[in-house]
């Protein structure tokens, strides 16, 4: 290809991909392990820009591949209303359009018309009965939902969608089901009532790709093309990048426009150094601002506080941010409690946190500016 392979884009799969081969693996294994297999139901949790998006977008492909139906929601909106209403219908649409009316009888102009009667109204659908009418027009596969953002979902919803795969299993249809969402909020989700089935899914949560991987993905996303990064150059990029999928590929997608723009054929490690403030606002941009600006100012106070007196790995006590802030732990405990709902901070240890993102502490140190073009 001559066009730049790497793609910072929320939602768009990677050239190459880097790790995550555990969930590719067993969610293959499960498409194809026969009605009841456990790799057909998967809880995939992360901090943002983890790539529970994009990894999500390939197990469609995946499925799609094999002849299943893909259907998707968002937790985000009505979720058994749209699928009902609209996105099953639709899916049901494009394997076949049987029409509901016949003709009747025939009436011409002065001889009469064209009569039509309805063959029959139907009954009102519900999840399961659309599941079933689209399991119907499938032939030696079966249906994969997925649903992104689900600490967002209503558990009445989740609890409708649950009750109607359990019944298509029971009845041997094959159905698959993938979900994703921030881990706290996963977890907080977890607990509620009717979110059982939430529970028995094969849990993954998406870390940093290890640097290994990550070296990979730089080395072999450029060897698409006629520019490649150099040894030193993969190794400083792995470094900056955190093992954060959306950094491996804005930084990778930076290095090679540079030297792309300079008739380079090779990335050296000065052409990655050239680019990380770019990149490093880019985050700032694309990932903090959004999350950012949701947050309350006590809740704000809280994330500087933190910024201004953790250590390199971007941990401290609670203790010390109370302090700091000139309050007690008690008083923080909800704040604290909403932030790791966000995906903002981490709990590695009892009684200590961490900024959860990389260059969030940048973010917060430069007062959440955003650059304005000229």
């Amino acid at each position: 290809m001559t066009g730049n392979p790497f793609r910072p884009t929320f939602g768009a799969s990677p050239l190459k991909w880097a790790g995550r081969s555990a969930v590719l693996n067993d969610f293959t294994v499960g498409l194809g392990g026969g009605v009841g297999n456990p790799n057909r139901a998967m809880l995939i949790s992360g901090h943002r820009g983890m790539g529970k998006t994009v990894l999500l977008t390939e197990l469609e492909d995946l499925a799609a591949q094999q002849g299943w139906a893909v259907i998707r929601v968002s937790g985000r909106s009505n979720s058994v209303t749209q699928l009902i209403d609209s996105i099953i219908p639709e899916k049901i649409n494009q394997l076949s359009s049987p029409s509901t009316r016949r003709i009747k009888d025939i009436r011409i102009a002065g001889l009469g018309g064209i009569g039509t009667e309805e063959i029959g109204t139907p009954p009102v659908p519900t999840l399961e009965s659309r599941l079933r009418e689209l399991s119907a027009h499938l032939k030696d596969s079966g249906i994969l939902l997925t649903i992104d953002e689900i600490q967002d979902a209503d558990p009445h919803d989740l609890e409708n969608i649950a009750v109607a795969f359990q019944h298509l299993v029971r009845d041997e249809l094959d159905v698959a089901i993938v979900m994703a969402g921030l881990t706290a909020g996963v977890d907080k989700l977890l607990h509620l009532p009717g979110t059982t089935f939430l529970r028995r899914a094969r849990r993954f949560h998406l870390g940093p790709v290890n640097p290994q991987a990550t070296t990979s993905a730089f080395k072999d996303t450029a060897a698409l093309t006629s520019i490649a990064f150099n040894d030193e150059a993969a190794d400083r990029a792995t470094e900056a990048s955190h093992g954060y999928p959306f950094l491996i590929q804005l930084i990778g997608y930076l290095a090679w426009n540079a030297a792309s723009q300079a008739s380079e054929t090779t990335i050296s490690s000065t052409t990655v150094d050239a680019v990380l403030d770019e990149a490093i606002t880019t985050i700032g941009t694309h990932v903090h601002d959004p999350a950012v600006r949701a947050l309350s100012q006590r809740q704000l106070e809280y994330l500087h506080a933190l910024a201004d007196i953790a250590d390199e790995a971007g941990t401290a006590t609670s203790g010390a941010i109370a302090h700091e802030l000139k309050t007690t732990t008690t008083s923080l405990s909800e704040v604290r409690a909403r932030l790791l709902e966000q995906g903002l901070i981490d709990a590695p240890r009892h009684g200590t946190v961490a900024l959860a993102l990389p260059y969030l502490r940048n973010y917060l140190h430069a007062g959440g500016e955003q650059t304005y073009v000229d």
